[in-house]
């Protein structure tokens, strides 16, 4: 664990990535508000989405052929969209009036499991939902409350049924902390850690759940063996948190920090991922944008000829006229 701490630290990116996912040696994920598709072996990645929306939470279906993400394209609510590996035009599953963040496919690939709080009370949380992969009628998910989740490969589902990520909280214990449970869907239910720290986004890889977890203070990928309920921890990283972790059901790909690094179960090794993304770097380039809506304070100048307005967290000086 101390090369990948090492190797993290000295190499950062030259941009975020976020949210990855992985399917053989091809790799998903967000990147300056876009989704990216890369390649482990040849480490370069290609821009797939270039909406000036963000996308986010990629997922390979279970054949690899299509990815199924959170998308803002014609409103500013994320939405559940789909859209061909190898490139295309999105195909757009759900009308939401909050966020439809994507969290799964289901075994059989024939719906995406996203989460959402159109059936909730504003300030109460989400629910689950399922949304056939061609498009139609959005079902929910028999789980009174969920976040996050991930199917297992006889169709059972682990999901955190309340989550505080959204507050940002380091190192969180306490009543409110995430935690993981499973269901049968046939309303069986068992809770699957019972910590006062939190335990959060799981996936599952191999033989067994991967989840991250605060136990040890900074957040770290653990494994849980669902049939024995035995819990251990995969990597020891002291310098970057591990966050949202994928998998295709061979290896585990997460957040390390501001970059992406790699788990493979069969030979307990973890390494990071480098990425040289191939693109125009379209959102770094200036932009001219009106002042006016977002105008927050304004004071004439001595002599009146000139006004300061703060806006948009800079400080502009403008003609009185």
């Amino acid at each position: 664990m101390l090369a990948l701490v090492t190797a993290l630290v000295a190499a950062p990116p030259s941009a975020i990535l976020a949210t990855p996912d992985i399917f053989g040696d091809r790799v998903v994920f967000s990147a300056e508000g876009d989704l990216w598709l890369g390649s482990v072996t040849a480490g370069s990645a290609s821009r797939l989405t270039s909406s000036p929306g963000r996308e986010i939470n990629p997922k390979f279906s279970p054949d690899g052929k299509t990815i199924a993400f959170s998308g803002q394209y014609d409103s500013a609510t994320a939405d559940v969209y789909t859209i061909a590996t190898d490139g295309g035009e999105p195909t757009r599953l759900t009308w939401d009036r909050s966020p439809a963040i994507v969290q799964d496919w289901s075994p059989d690939g024939k719906s995406v499991l996203f989460r959402s709080g159109r059936a909730t009370t504003k300030g109460y949380g989400n629910r689950l939902f399922t949304v056939p992969a061609t498009g139609g009628i959005v079902r929910p998910v028999a789980v009174p409350q969920g976040e996050f989740a991930t199917y297992l490969p006889d169709g059972r589902l682990a999901y955190v049924p309340t989550s505080r990520e959204w507050m940002n909280w380091f190192r969180y214990e306490g009543g409110a902390a995430d935690a993981i449970w499973l269901a049968d869907l046939k309303g069986g239910f068992r809770k699957l850690t019972n910590n006062s720290t939190v335990d959060t986004t799981p996936v599952w890889g191999g033989d067994a759940l991967y989840y991250v977890s605060e136990k040890t203070g900074t957040a770290n990928l653990w494994r849980l063996d669902p049939r024995a309920n035995q819990q251990s921890i995969v990597t020891r990283n002291v310098e970057n948190e591990i966050r949202y972790p994928g998998s295709d059901g061979k290896r585990v790909i997460f957040e390390a920090g501001p970059t992406l690094a790699i788990y493979d179960p069969g030979t307990k090794v973890s390494q990071p991922l480098s990425f040289r993304l191939i693109g125009d770097r379209i959102h770094t380039r200036p932009q001219l944008v009106p002042i006016a809506p977002s105008v927050t304070a304004a004071a004439p100048g001595p002599s009146g000829k000139r006004v300061a307005v703060l806006a948009r967290g800079q400080l502009v000086s403008i003609a009185a006229e």
